[in-house]
């Protein structure tokens, strides 16, 4: 029986879309539609950023295709949409790949799927968005692929700056460092720096962008309650590795946590030491900030 294919994309372009005007967007339309190239593109930051906004948006803006069969939010949704690609500059847009796994998983499932996404982008010519916390938990492998590599900051309630660096591989020791983006379109030098969305997607893309969400978010949550009550019924189960058991970890030490640069408890610490979720990071975090503020107030009583 011969499979189904997914569909990536509307079978029918939108009638009033255009070519995108900002330097950007049009250095990566031309290298996808008129140099035949893909074109991979890491946008990160903290949650509330807006960096799953703007993917939405640069996806709506450079593909006139664009809807939410685009968007994946797992490694096996994502590679099989990539290889039904069927038009170069077919944007994907793979949203916080790493935000319900542990980082073990995590790394597991991108070492499979590297070699897969490497070799058919080759021959696929797509344009692909990763939005993720921070650059370096993508496999290597990938990274060396990473065409350009964008940080998101929210600016105000709806605005949102992003900063962005094109990527530089070193083929003699495959170290990667971030240069300015400077290239010349039209005939014209242009720099390729800070960019500035000061309007969301559209409302009909935005409004099935969170209904799909919402649906992806209550199935790992019902996911999770399984693997713990697995884990809990499992003979030698240790208990040790319980969150209470994190946060009381923590209070012991609370500065070797902190943020270098913001000075506040830091999630990605606390992810990596003790191989949790993000939504487990987040809740250990938030604990162990009340436990301060309360430590900190009962001080000042006295």
């Amino acid at each position: 029986m011969e499979e189904k294919r997914v569909r990536v994309g509307s079978p029918r372009p939108r009638p009033d879309w255009t070519i995108p005007k900002h330097p950007l967007l049009k250095y990566i339309y031309y290298r996808t539609h008129v140099y035949n190239r893909s074109w991979i593109h890491a946008i990160t930051g903290t949650p509330g950023s807006g960096k799953s906004y703007c993917c939405l948006y640069l996806g709506w803006l450079l593909d006139s295709h664009f809807d939410m069969s685009n968007v994946f939010f797992s490694p096996a949704e994502f590679l099989e949409g990539l290889n039904n690609v069927k038009r170069s500059g077919t944007v994907l847009f793979y949203d916080e790949p790493e935000v319900t796994l542990s980082n073990k998983k995590w790394q597991s499932i991108q070492n499979m799927a590297t070699t897969d996404v490497v070799n058919i982008c080759r021959f696929k010519k797509p344009i692909i968005l990763f939005a993720l916390p921070d650059v370096s938990r993508m496999d290597k492998s990938i990274r060396l692929g990473v065409d350009a590599v964008s940080w998101a900051h929210r600016r105000g309630n709806r605005a949102v700056k992003l900063e962005t660096k094109k990527v530089i591989k070193s083929k003699a020791d495959d170290k990667i460092t971030y240069t300015s983006f400077q290239t010349t379109i039209d005939r014209k030098k242009v720099k390729l720096g800070n960019t500035v969305f000061r309007n969301l997607p559209p409302k009909p893309l935005m409004d099935a962008y969170e209904k799909q969400m919402i649906i992806v978010k209550e199935d790992i949550l019902r996911k999770r309650s399984r693997e713990l009550m697995m884990m809990e019924r499992e003979e030698g189960y240790d208990a040790v590795d319980s969150l209470p058991d994190i946060v009381e970890k923590i209070m012991k030490t609370p500065e070797e946590y902190r943020s270098a640069h913001r000075k506040s408890i830091s999630k990605q610490l606390i992810r990596m030491e003790y191989n949790i979720s993000h939504a487990d990071a987040d809740a250990v975090k938030q604990l162990v900030e009340k436990k301060l503020r309360m430590a900190q107030e009962n001080t000042t009583h006295e």
